[in-house]
């Protein structure tokens, strides 16, 4: 995981939104982008540039997930928003 980028605080009571956008794909590994945003003023609380997950299988080890970015973008429903509120149509 890289640094997070705290840009701004939230309070208690606050409604708060995380979006996730998968950047690269490895063999047993996915690399994510994180946003957290107040959904009121959709001001950005914090930003994680590199969150990397490994698949682990049941002897422990990393093993294949099976995803590519081919399979995450058809998967994506159209007009989905990416972690920084934009849309890509």
């Amino acid at each position: 995981m890289s640094e997070i980028s705290f840009e701004a605080s939230a309070q208690q009571g606050d409604l708060i939104e995380m979006g996730l956008l998968a950047t690269s794909f490895g063999r047993t590994s996915l690399t994510m982008r994180c946003v957290v945003r107040n959904m009121v003023t959709r001001k950005k609380i914090l930003t994680i540039e590199k969150l990397v997950f490994v698949n682990i299988g049941p002897e422990g080890v990393p093993a294949p997930h099976g995803f590519t970015d081919i399979t995450y973008n058809r998967d994506r429903m159209p007009g989905q928003r990416l972690s920084d509120g934009d849309s890509d149509d």
